[in-house]
């Protein structure tokens, strides 16, 4: 039981969103394309606009 706690938060620390990678974000970009044909990407390019006028914003703060 201890060992599988241990395990599952190793895995948790693993997967922290810190250690995202600058060029995450152009998968991301691809994923949100891909699951929304109709995103219309923002003039900058940090941002979709999905119908009906929401909005994923593409950085991290």
């Amino acid at each position: 039981m201890l060992l599988s706690s241990l395990f599952l938060g190793i895995a948790a620390a693993s997967l922290s969103p810190a250690r995202a990678a600058a060029d995450d974000c152009g998968d991301a970009a691809a994923l949100v394309q891909l699951a929304y044909p109709g995103a219309q990407k923002s003039a900058d390019e940090r941002s979709f606009t999905l119908e009906p006028h929401t909005s994923i914003s593409l950085t991290l703060r």
